[in-house]
């Protein structure tokens, strides 16, 4: 099945613009935890940096996870971390993968 760019592009559009609001604020709140884990870990040695990095690859999944609920119609609340926490064996799995590609 192919799509054009103009279908890929307005259905994007689409989505972004019935979830602006949380987008928004997730984007604002996953800035702020990197800034405040970046501030916390600097000049702090090698174990404060891989946690650093550690919470950097969970905070990918989340958003990943969000905006593939986004694009399938899934409903994405506040309430409920544990819907958008990935398992730990796909962090396991994206951090094997990671390592391998690198």
């Amino acid at each position: 099945m192919k799509f054009t760019i103009k279908e890929v592009l307005g259905f994007g559009f689409e989505k972004t613009k019935k979830h602006f609001l949380y987008l928004f604020f997730v984007f604002i709140i996953a800035c702020a935890v990197s800034g405040i884990v970046n501030f916390l870990t600097k000049d702090n040695g090698f174990l404060l940096s891989i946690l650093s990095s550690f919470i950097g690859i969970i905070l990918e999944l989340i958003l990943m996870k969000i905006t593939l609920k986004i694009l399938n119609d899934e409903k994405v609340t506040w309430g409920k971390l544990k819907e958008v926490c990935p398992p730990w064996s796909v962090i396991g799995n994206y951090i094997l993968g990671s390592i391998l590609y690198a």
